[in-house]
């Protein structure tokens, strides 16, 4: 289990093209208490870029950045940091202009701009979230902090590596603000592995979802810990295979193993109310409008199910665009669009690849322009 929640973290991210998304400008973006979010130069990087003009937007921010604007930095190095580059502008820079850009000129190879605003920036550095205490481990500490500081989806990734590394008292510590949907699956699931009362009562959770038939009860039934925990197994075995299907997805490949019976029926209805497939939902009935169900199937099973899916839709910074208003932006769908391709890009012939897919048309005819290739 481990090897697969790793290599599901591992966040390999991108950039494109597509909706109707209202323009920036009639966006509710509040106030923030990041230094230089209240300027309107940045303001207006900032909807630009939620609008996808990076050509705009980046030249903007840059030059806010090197004026030791900290939203900026903070912006441009999340883009940085989290691979949110792949687009068709950004990819017609030279390596200098990109370095330039994404970077803090520190007389060498420079710093990103993240770790840069980090030494006066808490936020940035809960953000970032990389490393261990000064004894060596993991713990929820920077999660809680994080969500303390108004950033909860970024302790998705720290819940991730303590579930990595066994650090199941932690993970069940961070548990404690997981209220939001793309972390209670992974937290029931790591209750599953201590006999603690709190820990049981989230395991309780994660079965009571599951009996409901929710998409984060499935996630539950698939992490879940049942080698030693024989009311688990009965309740779960007889649904191995649609579990793994459901949590899984199926990517849209000549060579993928189909469905079990009635699986894309089940997958349908549990993404038809999950409220962490709204990005998709909405993207699909842009793009697919009758086809939506089939297009919103397919994006889930090419972002290699639900592991994926919290880190496609979610904000990349909630201190600056809400999470209700991120998913209604143009950006957001970029950002899902290259989620998506994350597949192909990975193939010596993304355009090859690409081609072999099989998609809904719609989907196929949306996607086709977001192949931005090396």
């Amino acid at each position: 289990m481990r090897a697969t929640l790793i290599g599901a973290l591992v966040l390999v991210l991108a950039v494109l093209a597509a909706p109707v998304a209202p323009r920036c400008q009639d966006l509710a973006l509040p106030p923030s208490g990041i230094e230089g979010a209240d300027s309107p130069v940045f303001r207006a990087a900032l909807e630009d870029w939620l609008h996808g003009d990076d050509q705009h937007a980046l030249p903007s921010l840059g030059e806010l950045a090197r004026q030791d604007n900290l939203a900026a930095q903070i912006l441009l190095g999340i883009i940085y940091d989290r691979g949110l580059m792949r687009t068709a502008w950004i990819a017609g820079l030279s390596l200098a202009e990109r370095r330039a850009l994404f970077r803090f000129d520190d007389g060498r190879f420079g710093v990103p701009w993240l770790r840069h605003a980090a030494d006066r920036s808490e936020l940035a550095g809960l953000i970032i979230q990389a490393g261990p205490d000064e004894q060596g481990n993991f713990t929820a500490d920077a999660g809680l902090r994080a969500a303390a500081a108004g950033e909860p989806r970024s302790t998705v990734r720290l819940l991730g590596i303590l579930l990595n590394q066994g650090t199941w008292a932690e993970a069940v510590r961070l548990a404690a603000v997981a209220e939001t949907y793309d972390m209670q699956a992974m937290a029931w699931a790591a209750a599953t592995y201590l006999a603690t009362d709190k820990a049981r009562a989230l395991r309780e959770r994660g079965l009571a979802e599951f009996r409901a038939r929710t998409l984060q009860g499935w996630i539950f039934a698939t992490l879940a810990d049942r080698l030693f925990d024989a009311e688990l197994e009965a309740i779960l075995a007889p649904h191995d295979p649609m579990r793994i299907y459901v949590s899984r997805g199926r990517l849209p490949l000549d060579t993928a193993d189909p469905p079990p019976p009635g699986g894309e029926a089940v997958l349908d209805a549990l993404l038809a109310d999950a409220p962490e497939a709204d990005l998709p939902r909405r993207y699909c009935r842009r793009v697919c409008a009758a086809e939506a169900p089939v297009c919103t199937r397919q994006i889930y099973g090419m972002l290699a199910g639900y592991m994926t899916l919290p880190h496609a839709v979610s904000s990349p910074v909630e201190t600056l665009i809400p999470q209700d208003v991120w998913v209604t932006t143009r950006r957001a769908e970029i950002v899902l669009e290259q989620y998506v391709l994350n597949t192909t890009h990975a193939r010596p012939d993304p355009a090859a690849a690409f081609e072999t897919l099989r998609l809904a048309p719609c989907l196929r005819d949306a996607l086709r322009p977001a192949l931005v290739l090396p």
